[in-house]
């Protein structure tokens, strides 16, 4: 994560019984954060080469439709007490958070002061 300048990643199964050269159907099942590695195995002194990520993932994903408006996944965030959103789309899928959204403090401004 660090060498990549990420602060987080998801974590992700793939379902059994695809066909032989097929790609497997690969479907996230958890995140972790620093912030997870930070408080479940830095602060509780446990050896990180005994910790399975299993272990100090956060689940389940909360996930939006990419068509959400901000608003309403700021006000989802703000109700479920979490800080990242998992964004699915046409095939893809991406992560909102609040150091995404920082790029444009203007449009930030405004969306907070709507749902505050």
């Amino acid at each position: 994560m660090r060498d990549k300048g990420i602060s987080s990643v998801y974590v992700a199964k793939s379902k059994k019984g695809y066909e032989k050269g097929q790609e497997p159907d690969i479907y996230p099942i958890g995140i972790v954060t620093e912030r997870d590695i930070l408080y479940r195995v830095v602060a509780e002194n446990k050896g990180p080469y005994k910790v399975t990520i299993g272990e100090i993932m956060s689940s389940p994903i909360i996930a939006v439709d990419e068509g959400l408006l901000i608003k309403d996944a700021i006000s989802l965030k703000r109700r479920k007490h979490i800080r990242r959103l998992l964004v699915t789309g046409t095939k893809k899928i991406a992560m909102e958070s609040y150091r995404c959204r920082t790029k444009n403090q203007k449009v930030l401004r405004h969306l907070l002061q709507s749902v505050l």
